[in-house]
């Protein structure tokens, strides 16, 4: 129930975010949009067409977009597993992939 409650509450943001990003866009600011519900995601694609053609939105993430991310803690690869499982994204359909990460 509160994974829905989330989902609308995105999909209500979306003509409020369209605002903002067109203002971005029109001083030619970069800017990442991201979200971990899809319909919110697409209605903001749909409505913002694709601008990547001059860099200052993509619409597209690829075959396997990220739409946020958490760094966490873990003794081991099993034990990063099991906390990612308590992701609250899950409630709500979403999905969670787990990997590990290092300083650049």
């Amino acid at each position: 129930m509160l994974g829905r409650i989330w989902r609308r509450l995105a999909v209500a943001k979306v003509p409020q975010t369209l605002e903002f990003v067109e203002g971005a866009i029109d001083q030619r600011e970069k800017i990442i949009l991201y979200s971990c519900f899809r319909q919110a995601t697409r209605r903001l694609r749909d409505k913002l067409g694709d601008h990547q053609s001059d860099g200052s939105v993509v619409a597209d993430g690829g075959a396997n977009p990220v739409s946020g991310y958490t760094l966490i803690e873990a003794d081991s690869y099993v034990d990063a597993l099991e906390k990612a499982k308590g992701c609250p994204v899950l409630a709500s359909g979403g999905s969670v992939e787990v990997a590990e990460t290092m300083d650049m």
